[in-house]
């Protein structure tokens, strides 16, 4: 500095230069770690944005109140012009109970996802901190300041995490509007609170894994070598996280087959029409429907007409307590003469039997002189025959029912349990108890028309209605293919959204497998090159790294195994006839996982055993 030059003009100068000087030491770690380590930058970023755009489409539907912003509106019904108790519960209310519950699994497997995602992301942090330890120190020893370092991994991280989030939030809305636009019903109420709450704890997970390799460089010389990587019970854990909810969505996908195969292979192609006849008395109601049969009945070309209260042709019905007059029978060492039993309620006709493939496997099914002024008769189902009537006979006993006051109903048939097939049905009691829809007219109903032709027996049916039932009262009408699709549609959806989670977990531990195998090679190398320099031949060595690496899969699948059940059990509560988890859907995915294992550590050991025991001793570290 030119001692005869005034000080005060320079200063700007000098806080220029230094300012300048201070935001290249900050700025150009950065720059030099995204430029040498651009690939472990590139997996942070897959990482945490594959996760993002996976469990946005979850927790987008999570609403202030304890249940989903979903509901279905094809079971919209109320209470179908009877008096129930207060602890009746409504098709509709059972299909949102199986909504919440699924959804309250879906939200655990998205968790779990963003779980996984935070331990791939901290360990490939942890891996480029071990990586890049040495330059840290060499920084540290030429003058760096801990400050500088903490503010460039600062910038490092936040770049990193702003990019993550800006892609996977992005994608992650595109998925929720498309999965929103796939519900088969209303999407209302919905907050995206838990998704933004998600997203900044997945972007802070980014920022502290930029930060370890600060704590990597705390206290380390240059001359020391830099820590080994992380061990691969990592790898095993995040495959058996993908394992556990990849089953998952196997199992919920072959329940929406299994119910779409049923529709294909119903004992016929109908037409089920929607009644609601509100404005009646209950035997005006009953005289309607008893001449809407009888019209059916004798018209050319019909082979079955069925009425039965809304939702019991897939299964629905609405639930309450019966009483049932046991006999002598014991609960819980305890002999009594009446059992109190939470039962499903269906009213059928004459047809409803044969058109739901049902046998009447002990006395007689429903008749048509089953009518308003006959006495009141009920049938059971087997299950409820066989634990709530003495010896499981139940013929010529009684049930009682509160429907519009307390009255007692003769037990004239028993009925085979039937398997669950409509969305929701898993949740209600197997327990059944059918009623004549003629001495118990709902308010709605649905009718089941079968014909030989299925064009001229549809205007037939329709003129049927129109003079029977005021045609204001037919809300619409849908085929039975139609039907059983439209029940599939939600196990498919929360199958598909079970999918999605499964699939990235596994991408994301794919990424994070290749990265902790490559440096887990890496850290065998002086041992490998000690066994060549021993004797042992390459396809040796290979084999050695190869087992270890298969061993890591195999460890993965004993931790789906053990901890998927805790998922996977709870299906059944949910989904009825589901079992635990099916070997068949566990295997695929079981080798899958060994595949991955495998194939992260052959390329590196691959290119380990191509060098000479000199050159692998000689990598120790």
């Amino acid at each position: 500095m030119d001692p005869r030059r005034p000080i005060g003009p320079q200063l700007p100068t000098l806080a220029s230069a230094s300012c300048t000087r201070a935001m290249r030491q900050l700025f150009s770690p950065v720059a030099d770690a995204f430029r040498r380590y651009w690939g472990t930058s590139l997996l942070l970023i897959i990482s945490a944005a594959a996760a993002l755009a996976a469990t946005t489409p979850v927790t987008w539907f999570a609403s202030h109140e304890s249940a989903p912003a979903l509901t279905l509106v094809s079971a919209a019904i109320s209470d179908l012009g009877m008096h129930w108790s207060a602890n009746a519960t409504t098709p509709a209310a059972t299909q949102q109970a199986a909504i919440s519950g699924l959804y309250r699994l879906l939200l655990v497997a998205a968790l779990a996802a963003l779980a996984l995602a935070a331990l791939t992301v901290l360990s490939i942090g942890a891996a480029r901190a071990s990586a890049r330890a040495t330059e840290l120190a060499i920084r540290r020893a030429v003058g760096a300041s801990r400050r500088t370092l903490f503010g460039s991994a600062m910038i490092e991280g936040v770049v990193t995490g702003a990019i993550a989030l800006l892609v996977g939030g992005l994608v992650g809305v595109v998925g929720a509007r498309s999965a929103a636009a796939a519900w088969p019903g209303s999407v209302s109420g919905s907050t995206m609170s838990l998704s933004l709450r998600l997203a900044l704890a997945i972007t802070a997970v980014v920022l502290l894994a930029a930060l370890l390799q600060l704590l990597a460089s705390t206290g380390r010389r240059v001359t020391e070598r830099p820590p080994k990587p992380l061990e691969l019970y990592i790898p095993a854990l995040q495959l058996g996280m993908g394992l556990t909810v990849l089953v998952a969505s196997g199992m919920i996908l072959r329940e929406a087959q299994r119910v779409l195969e049923h529709g294909r292979h119903a004992p016929g192609s109908g037409w089920i029409f929607h009644l609601a006849v509100p404005d009646s008395s209950r035997e005006e109601r009953s005289r309607q429907y008893q001449l809407l049969l009888s019209q059916l009945h004798h018209t050319a070309g019909i082979e079955v007409a069925s009425l039965t209260s809304p939702g019991a042709n897939t299964g629905l019905g609405m639930v309450d307590a019966v009483t049932t007059d046991c006999g002598f029978c014991s609960d819980g060492g305890v002999f009594l003469k009446w059992h109190a039993v939470f039962t499903t309620h269906q009213f059928v006709s004459a047809d409803t039997f044969s058109a739901l493939g049902l046998a009447v496997i002990e006395g007689r099914g429903i008749t048509s002189g089953d009518d308003w002024n006959a006495e009141p008769i009920a049938l059971v189902s087997a299950g409820l025959a066989r634990k709530h009537f003495q010896k499981g006979e139940a013929i010529g006993r009684q049930v009682r029912l509160d429907l519009n006051g307390s009255r007692w109903y003769t037990v004239v048939g028993v009925v085979d349990d039937r398997a669950p097939v409509g969305f929701g049905t898993g949740v209600q009691p197997v327990s059944t108890v059918y009623l004549s829809v003629l001495q118990q007219p709902p308010t709605q109903a649905e009718l089941l028309v079968r014909s030989t032709s299925s064009t001229d027996s549809l205007g037939a049916v329709q003129r049927i209605l129109r003079s029977s039932v005021h045609p204001g009262d037919i809300s619409r009408s849908t085929s039975e293919h139609e039907l059983f699709s439209a029940e599939s549609r939600p196990f498919t959806w929360f199958g598909d959204r079970f999918r999605l989670l499964g699939w990235t977990m596994l991408a994301i531990t794919l990424l994070g497998t290749f990265v902790l195998m490559k440096l887990w090679v890496t850290s065998l190398l002086p041992e490998l090159g000690l066994r060549r320099a021993m004797g042992a031949k390459r396809p040796h060595v290979l084999v050695f790294v190869l087992i270890r690496a298969a061993a890591t899969g195999i460890a993965g699948i004993g931790i789906g195994l053990w901890f998927g059940p805790a998922l996977w059990d709870s299906l059944p509560d949910i989904l009825r006839d589901i079992p635990p988890w099916d070997a068949s859907i566990v295997a695929p995915f079981a080798a899958l996982l060994v595949a991955i294992a495998g194939l992260g550590a052959l390329f590196p050991a691959i290119h380990a055993v191509g060098a000479t025991p000199a050159e692998l001793i000689g990598k120790d570290g």
